[in-house]
């Protein structure tokens, strides 16, 4: 559930590059990433964790395994669309240029 939920938002992150692209009021791609980022590292692990019942002894070993997942596979996948969408935004670029 994690990996999907990974995936979906390396997906809203490249819709957001390309809606970015077409509008005129820009924000840097950076930002989007840094965002992003920052969001792998505080906000998802969040929306994940198990409800803990204070009557039982708790772990918090399975807190760690989401937020270690956010941590690194989230933020390898935002890097991996970043670098993508830059990718391939100069290799449309110069295929453009050499069109015209």
């Amino acid at each position: 559930m994690i990996l999907y939920f990974i995936i979906g938002v390396s997906l809203v992150q490249y819709l957001i590059y390309y809606m970015n692209s077409k509008y005129m009021h820009k924000f840097l791609d950076f930002i989007w990433l840094f965002l992003i980022i920052i969001a792998h590292l505080f906000v998802f692990p969040k929306l994940f964790y198990l409800k803990l019942d204070p009557n039982e002894i708790n772990c918090g070993l399975p807190m760690l395994g989401v937020t270690l997942s956010f941590w690194i596979f989230g933020m390898l996948a935002a890097f991996i669309a970043h670098i993508l969408w830059k990718f391939i935004c100069r290799h449309t670029k110069n295929r453009l240029h050499k069109v015209t």
